[in-house]
């Protein structure tokens, strides 16, 4: 089975003693998610979270925390040569991203929205258990390493 790789991160930012998570709505999925993409030829995988960043979001600083990095693997349907149409084995990783600022500029081809929410919120728009899972690991670390 052939095998994909992708990076992103959870963005999050501090406000008034809470913290807000950033969720993208994927026009061609039609689902909420993090900043993703596949990783591209000679990058490597912090390489393609800041990228991928930048380009759906638009922020370009980001400070990525030492520590947190979460690997989701699952199966999909592949869109992308040489497996289109096959079934093969994607790995995901996403890192932990605090962004300073709350301004978005998003990639209209790929994205079509975004929200900045606390965590009951982010959970409830999430439809994969793999990234709700990832979420909530990330909170914990924010709460367990003071962050």
């Amino acid at each position: 089975m052939n095998s994909e790789y992708a990076a992103g991160a959870i963005v999050f930012r501090r406000e008034n003693n809470s913290i807000s998570y950033l969720l993208i709505y994927s026009r061609r999925n039609k689902t909420w998610g993090f900043p993703k993409g596949h990783m591209e030829a000679g990058e490597d995988e912090i390489a393609a979270a800041r990228r991928e960043i930048a380009e759906e979001t638009g922020i370009k600083s980001v400070v990525l925390l030492p520590g947190f990095r979460q690997e989701n693997i699952y199966r999909a349907v592949s869109n992308r040569p040489p497996s289109t149409g096959n079934v093969i084995e994607k790995h995901s990783v996403y890192f932990l991203a605090r962004a300073d600022s709350p301004a978005i500029r998003i990639h209209d081809e790929e994205i079509c929205g975004y929200r900045w929410l606390e965590l009951p919120q982010a959970l409830r728009l999430l439809k994969f258990d793999s990234l709700k899972q990832t979420l909530e690991t990330a909170d914990r670390f924010l709460a367990e390493n003071n962050r």
